[in-house]
């Protein structure tokens, strides 16, 4: 009977709940972006429709592990997925009070030469969510999770960036050893034909040293790319989760090919997409929650609790003498030096900064797409002028050293500013075209969406101790 008593209470409880006011917050505010993005079109850009796995456009099985690899072990990204877990869980324990708290007790004590004395209990708590105070509550642990969520999102994002990175500036180093390798071998060459003129007595001799400081800067510039070779190397292992002592073995030797331009889109569909606007939004709604928080807590709170108890000297005894106590309380706030007004004051203002950190985000995001496109467009023009220039420098340069060969009368220094210019030049185009590629990659992260779950994997799905 008691038993009874007790379940009908509780839905009596649950169904006064239910008839609360459901929020007393002011309307949720319409997301407005500060300008109006649906008049907006990006610079003209490519046709090809890039993914989520956007470093796919590489077409390299040896890249698309890389990041594969880096997103299931690199251990920032584990340490943001495992932050999203703890905001899952502040979830549930942000909607726990819309139902009851059941509790249950149970005790004994023995005194010498006495009776024992044994008691039982159940106890039910339930405070009434007039207001709305406890679900405004649970969406700001929901915002705030959906806020965390993308974050994680954001650096799984950005990781694959910095891999993708890292293994065309390796790429781009090991070309540049190639390259000088082959100039200190004709550098070492020259130096012969012009210390054999200066042994006939064709040359001076400061020609001589001249070429020979030549062969000698050329193997220095050697030593400082293969030092920034191995610093990549060790970047990359520390990206993919591993000692840099134990650095990835990566097979790319030249440039690879450029990656197809993507597709832009429209404004509207990045506000929808890109990972840190997603964040900035998400932290609007759950600041605009906290408002109704703030609030609710300036209106009473109307809590009911049941205890059924029992007490006796034997288990038989438990089972009879059931005692009932109903309880119902309303709390309401009387002076408390004007805190929660002022409490419902510094939500707003957090709100007003939430709107005006979204406002930014959208606008730094539309601005780094616009960057992106106007720097890869540039770009290839640069490179398109380089390698013009390239070809201009070697036949010049093959020209006067065929002709100093010769025993023309051409000067040394004419020969020697022919060398370095066309050898820098080709230097150079080395460096356009790593800076060419990082800019797609640059273009394809301002534009890129979440990666793929799949690949970006939760901390708890990893192998432990490996």
């Amino acid at each position: 009977m008691h038993a009874r008593r007790l379940t009908s209470l509780s839905a009596l409880v649950l169904l006064l709940g239910g008839c609360g006011r459901k929020d007393a917050a002011l309307d949720r505010p319409e997301l407005r972006p500060p300008i109006p993005v649906e008049e907006l079109r990006f610079s003209d850009a490519g046709t090809h429709l890039a993914g989520a796995d956007w470093w796919s456009g590489f077409e390299s099985a040896e890249l698309s592990a890389l990041v594969e690899q880096g997103l299931s072990d690199n251990l920032s990204v584990q340490a943001a997925f495992s932050r999203l877990e703890a905001a899952q869980a502040q979830v549930v324990q942000a909607r726990a009070p819309l139902f009851p708290t059941v509790t249950g007790s149970a005790g004994g004590s023995q005194s010498p030469g006495g009776t024992p004395s044994l008691s039982a209990g159940v106890g039910v708590a339930y405070e009434l969510d007039l207001w709305g105070r406890i679900r405004a509550e649970t969406r700001v642990a929901d915002h705030e999770r959906q806020s965390t969520e993308a974050d994680a999102q954001a650096a799984a994002l950005s990781l694959s960036g910095e891999i993708a990175r890292t293994w065309v500036s390796i790429a781009a180093t090991r070309a540049q050893l190639s390259l000088l390798q082959e100039q200190q071998q004709a550098n070492a060459g020259m130096t012969r034909i012009v210390r054999a003129r200066f042994h006939n007595g064709v040359a001076r001799e400061a020609d001589a040293l001249r070429q020979e400081r030549l062969e000698v800067g050329t193997a220095e510039q050697s030593i400082a790319q293969q030092e920034a070779l191995e610093l990549l190397e060790h970047q990359l292992a520390v990206l993919l989760g591993r000692s840099p002592t134990e650095p990835p073995a990566v097979e790319i030797q030249a440039l690879p090919a450029l990656p197809p331009l993507p597709d832009a889109g429209i404004p509207v569909e990045l506000i929808r997409r890109r990972p840190d606007v997603l964040s900035a939004e998400q932290a609007l709604l759950a600041a605009d929650a906290q408002v109704a928080v703030a609030i609710t807590e300036q209106f009473p709170r109307l809590s009911f609790s049941l205890d059924l108890g029992s007490v006796g000297s034997t288990p038989e005894d438990l089972l009879t003498g059931w005692l009932t106590s109903l309880g119902v309380s309303l709390v309401a706030p009387i002076l408390e030096g004007r805190s929660r007004r002022a409490e419902v004051h510094r939500s707003r203002a957090e709100l007003d900064a939430a709107i005006a950190d979204y406002g930014q985000a959208l606008l730094v995001a539309l601005q780094e797409v616009e960057d992106a496109l106007a720097q890869d467009r540039l770009q290839a023009q640069r490179v398109e002028n380089l390698t013009q220039q390239v070809l201009l420098a070697e036949r010049t340069a093959e020209g006067l050293q065929a002709q100093y060969t010769g025993g023309l009368d051409v000067s040394y220094l004419d020969v020697l500013t022919g060398q370095t210019t066309a050898q820098q030049l080709r230097r150079d185009l080395i460096d356009a075209r790593e800076r060419q590629l990082l800019l797609r990659i640059q273009l394809y992260l301002a534009l890129a969406g979440p990666v793929p779950r799949e690949a970006a994997r939760t901390p708890d799905s990893q192998e432990v101790g490996r």
